[in-house]
């Protein structure tokens, strides 16, 4: 009898046992799941942090190359440009600026521009020179392109006098069935030569004979 009640003791005491270890391995187990979902997604994101990185790193590479690119391209310009300098570039480089002009330039009100402080402001100073350079040689680009045009429109003229005076010259089917150029009818030549035109700023005047 007391043997068959210490064995159901035993057992009790076993299945209480039993039953706790389980409920702690379930929690070990759902522990060590939700470990595993920590460190996957951690991982997860710092492989995406990584392949950021990398992007970005290659991206700025490129740019950093691109740059490089243009400053040496930018140095190279400048030596050939050297070369091409006339004696008074060499020697003065930048043009002075006229104290009667700055005078009636504005101030540029600093500290009123957002997000630039008025310390900064010197670095724009310093490139002062290149758009003094710049502005010089792009006034120069445009007259050299105002004289070509003029040079071509008056070259345009002159190919076509030529043309008229060897077509009234020569003899062919075409000359003879156009209207001859160099011959005078009625004290008028055919020269198909430029109208006149009035020269600007000139008022137009109206005149009177005197006898008129």
């Amino acid at each position: 009898m007391m043997l068959n009640l210490k064995m159901k003791q035993n057992q009790k005491e076993c299945e209480d046992r039993n039953a706790f270890l389980r409920k702690e391995k379930d929690k070990i187990m759902e522990h060590y799941h939700n470990l595993k979902r920590t460190m996957a997604n951690s991982r997860a994101k710092q492989e995406k942090r990584l392949g950021d990185l990398t992007m970005n790193t290659k991206r700025c590479m490129d740019t950093l190359k691109e740059y490089q690119r243009f400053g040496e391209k930018i140095l190279k310009t400048s030596e050939l440009c050297r070369k091409l300098e006339t004696e008074k570039e060499k020697v003065l480089p930048f043009y002075q600026s006229d104290e009667v002009t700055m005078d009636d330039v504005p101030e540029i009100p600093v500290e009123k521009i957002e997000g630039m402080k008025k310390s900064k402001f010197n670095e724009f100073q310093l490139l002062d020179n290149f758009y003094k350079r710049y502005n010089k040689v792009l006034l120069d680009k445009l007259a050299i392109e105002k004289q070509k045009a003029t040079l071509e429109k008056e070259n345009m003229f002159f190919k076509s006098l030529l043309k008229q005076y060897l077509d009234g010259v020569s003899v062919n089917d075409d000359v003879i069935n156009a209207n001859n150029p160099l011959l005078v009818v009625n004290s008028k030549v055919n020269l198909n030569r430029p109208p006149v035109e009035r020269m600007e700023g000139q008022p137009h005047k109206t005149f009177i004979e005197g006898n008129v």
